[in-house]
Order: structure tokens, then C-alpha cells, then sequence
């Protein structure tokens, strides 16, 4: 389903950065948790997004951060079943997929075809480690990490995951 007028209506009263994760979560619930079929080009290609993001000091960047500074003790492969890892790496997958789809078909050089490689290259070793029956690298942790994190990928996980998530992250921000 795409975006609807008063979504798009909505989307430019967004004022702050807790309305903006309002409205994102709203236009996702609306779809079982998935993101409308034309967010791309109506939100990040069009510009939209960094217009009402930039209102309070954001960006729709990708920021690269280390692996280090995102894995949380005890490590995140430790807290999520495979079921929910190997749905991680599927989503990451295809969304990738996606966006190199696009980008060929399109000729949008507002993607960084490089980087999204790189970044689906990541979660397809994680799949294929979770099928060997190894654990993931370092670097799909850190990015299963950075996708639970953000709350993106809340619909993937199991309610005691979630709970268990929640939880842990309530407690490190106490600290």
C-alpha cells in the first residue's frame, strides 16, 4: 500500500524528532509493520525527509559507526534465537536488494552503490554463517545490533526478545 494523502499531509507537520518516529511508526503499523511500497521515492529520493529532518538537526545519512561502540555486553547473538537472526538477515537482505534494484534501474546516483554492497554482502554471510551453523561475524552482530536498536526491526523479533531487549536497553541507559 502507498502512502496516503493524509500521510503525506501528516509527514509535513513534523516538527521534532519524537514526532518523526511517531509518524514513521504509524505509517509502518498501518502496514503490519513494513514501510509503504513507495517511501522511497516519495520520502528519502524526493528529499522530503531531509527537508523535515533537517528541522531538528537530522539527516537520513546512513552513519557508519564501529562494531565496538554498538555491541552491547554479552553480545546480541546471545539474546536473539536464529529464527529472529536469520529474519534479520533476510529483511537486510532484500532491502538491500532492493535499493541496488532501484539504483541500476533508475540510474540514482543518490545511492552509494558501494556501500550498499558492502552492507548486503554483510547480511548474506550471516545467513549463510546461520546455515553452516555457526555463529555471526562481528560485523553482522554489530548491524543486528544497530537494527534491534533503532526499533526498526521491532516486528522481527519475539515478544520475550523484545521484552528482554527493552529491558537490557532501560537498564544501560540508567547507568
Amino acid at each position: 500500500m502507498d502512502l496516503t494523502k493524509e500521510e503525506m499531509a501528516a509527514v509535513e507537520k513534523v516538527e521534532t524528532a519524537e514526532q518523526w518516529k511517531a509518524f514513521t511508526e504509524a505509517v509502518k503499523d498501518a502496514r503490519g509493520g513494513r514501510y509503504p511500497d513507495d517511501w522511497y521515492r516519495m520520502i528519502l529520493q524526493s528529499g522530503l525527509a531531509d527537508r523535515i529532518l533537517a528541522r531538528f538537526g537530522a539527516s537520513s545519512e546512513l552513519k557508519v559507526t564501529t562494531v565496538q561502540r554498538l555491541a552491547p555486553s554479552g553480545g546480541i547473538t546471545e539474546k536473539l534465537s536464529k529464527e529472529t537472526q536469520r529474519k534479520l538477515c533476510e529483511e537486510h537482505i532484500k532491502h538491500f536488494t532492493l535499493m541496488l534494484e532501484h539504483a541500476v534501474a533508475t540510474g540514482d546516483d543518490t545511492i552509494n552503490v558501494f556501500e550498499t554492497k558492502r552492507y548486503q554482502e554483510i547480511w548474506i554471510n550471516g545467513l549463510k554463517a546461520l546455515d553452516a551453523g555457526q555463529g555471526v561475524a562481528a560485523d553482522c552482530a554489530g548491524e543486528m545490533y544497530d537494527a534491534v536498536s533503532s526499533g526498526d526491526y521491532e516486528y522481527v523479533l519475539k515478544p520475550e526478545e523484545l521484552e528482554h531487549f527493552k529491558n537490557e536497553e532501560a537498564a544501560e541507559h540508567a547507568d
